[in-house]
C-alpha cells in the first residue's frame, strides 16, 4: 500500500476504521483477457479488500460484542462486504487514492495472502 505520511489523513474517531482499498488487477484471473476500464471501477468499487491504516480509539473495546478481543490490527488486509464504509479518494487529482471509513464490526476476516483472494465475478 502507499507509504503516506498518516497524520495527514482523516482521523477516524471512535469505533471507526480507516481502510485503504486495494487495486484491482485489470486481469481477468489466468485468461490472458483483459477488464474494460469501466469494469475495473465497477470492480474497485465493489471490492472487499483493504488494509488496515488506523484505528479509532474505540475500536474493539466493547467486551460484550468483542468477547474475544480485536478482530484487526493496523497493517492486516482484510474482508469486509462489498460497498461497506464511506468511500473518499485522498491525493492529488493526479495520484489519488480511495480509503473508506467502516465500523469495527464490519471486518469480517483478516486475510493472511491478499494475492490468492479475489472477488467472485
Amino acid at each position: 500500500m502507499s507509504n503516506i505520511d498518516t497524520s495527514q489523513l482523516p482521523q477516524p474517531q471512535g469505533f471507526y476504521i480507516l481502510v485503504q482499498m486495494r487495486k484491482v488487477s485489470d486481469k481477468i484471473g489466468d485468461t490472458g483477457l483483459y477488464m474494460p476500464e469501466s469494469r475495473q471501477k465497477d470492480e474497485e468499487v465493489a471490492s472487499p479488500m483493504a488494509e488496515v491504516v488506523l484505528m479509532g480509539p474505540e475500536c474493539y473495546q466493547d467486551q460484550k460484542v468483542f468477547p474475544s478481543g480485536p478482530r484487526c490490527k493496523v497493517g492486516d488486509v482484510v474482508l469486509m462486504a462489498p460497498y461497506a464504509g464511506q468511500r473518499f479518494l485522498f491525493g492529488t487529482d493526479a495520484d489519488p487514492v480511495e480509503y473508506r471509513l467502516i465500523t469495527d464490526a464490519i471486518v469480517s476476516a483478516v486475510v493472511p495472502n491478499p494475492d490468492l483472494v479475489r472477488r467472485n465475478l
